[in-house]
């Protein structure tokens, strides 16, 4: 449905950033797949830095990203910027907010600004309400207003949507990706590790936001201990994020710098996943994992903690306790690779929901009702 002046409607999309993350990732996803001459989105970031990984491609493609105006307390600020922008900015066929228990107050000041399509999209695993009082109010309150003011509930996954939106009812979409980019191709993938002077090593990939939960610390013990057996690797991993500098000391203490590499967020993404041998992520809490279905799209086999949902677990994955310990990890890895054969797996990743055409349709459709 385009607005009375033939133009395409738009969506404000609520987040905290645009830089290259899961949710990120996933939305431009959508916005690149989704027929843009009916449906057009602007991103509000609870963020006040200076530029964003994705903002450039966003205005090329006809989007805008609106600035954060600090004016007084957290609360203050997202009441103040929220309502501004959808008076200012506006009109919105729809409001799509992906800031977990804030959903519900960021839908109620969508619904006080008329706005007729209200979703609440859950992306992560929402911690349990917490034993301070005051806390524990605001949050059981802001969760209820999802129920009472958002006309349509999404998750990732179910045990996601569980976290956050019971007693109402939810809708998983999956998080789809541009399964063509990441499609596995020798060609490529001789070249890169041409790049990379690597040859006979492993090449270990993980990617993700350095932070507590995606655990990476442990995975410097599983350097360790490839290290301790003799065998030929190197480590890259992939992002940005407060754990940077315990995983520099971390591995300058296990003497394994030579292997492990911090490369930071990058564009290549699919090139290098082209490069890898073996993708691993052995984190504490994962709503769904987009990297682990990214790395899978692209042929590779995948070693995963208990924290990823079965839906997340395609093809050529396997599933491993952290309780086993960094030995018995690197040891699994190393069997994982023993005869593995490389092959294109797209086609069963789109088969399981993961094409971002599936996601886009489904989320237009949303969209465009009245």
């Amino acid at each position: 449905m385009k607005n009375s002046a033939d133009k395409p409607i738009r969506v404000l999309h609520i987040l905290e950033t645009l830089d290259r993350a899961g949710i990120e990732t996933f939305l431009m996803n959508i916005y690149r797949s989704i027929d843009r001459d009916k449906v057009q989105f602007d991103f509000l970031t609870l963020r006040t830095d200076p530029h964003f990984d994705y903002e450039d491609e966003i205005k090329a493609l006809g989007g805008r990203v609106l600035r954060y105006k600090r004016i007084g307390s957290k609360f203050i600020d997202h009441t103040y910027n929220i309502c501004s922008t959808l008076k200012k900015q506006g009109p919105y066929q729809a409001v799509h907010v992906h800031y977990g228990n804030f959903n519900g107050w960021a839908c109620f000041l969508a619904w006080c600004c008329r706005v007729p399509v209200r979703v609440s999209h859950c992306h992560i695993m929402v911690a349990p309400l917490q034993k301070d009082k005051l806390k524990w109010g605001y949050h059981w309150l802001f969760r209820k207003m999802i129920g009472w003011f958002s006309t349509h509930r999404l998750a990732c996954s179910s045990p996601c949507g569980e976290t956050l939106y019971p007693p109402f009812d939810f809708r998983v979409i999956e998080n789809g990706t541009d399964l063509a980019r990441f499609r596995y191709r020798p060609e490529i993938r001789e070249k890169v590790r041409r790049q990379w002077q690597l040859q006979e090593e492993i090449l270990i990939l993980h990617t993700g936001r350095l932070e507590e939960e995606k655990n990476q610390l442990f995975l410097i013990d599983i350097a360790k201990c490839l290290q301790q057996r003799g065998v030929r690797f190197r480590m890259f991993f992939l992002g940005k994020g407060s754990m940077q500098n315990a995983l520099k000391q971390k591995a300058a203490e296990a003497a394994v710098t030579a292997e492990v590499s911090l490369l930071g967020v990058r564009a290549d993404l699919p090139e290098l996943l082209q490069a890898a041998d073996i993708y691993v992520m052995p984190s504490t809490r994962e709503a769904l994992g987009l990297s682990a279905i990214e790395a899978q799209a692209a042929g590779l086999p995948c070693l995963l903690s208990e924290a990823f949902p079965p839906k997340a677990c395609v093809c050529n994955t396997r599933v491993l306790s952290l309780q086993h310990g960094p030995a018995v990890w690197a040891e699994t890895l190393l069997q994982m690779l023993a005869g593995f054969e490389r092959k294109d797996e797209t086609a069963a990743l789109a088969e399981a929901g993961f094409s971002c055409e599936q996601s886009a349709k489904q989320l237009q459709q949303i969209y465009e009702e009245k």
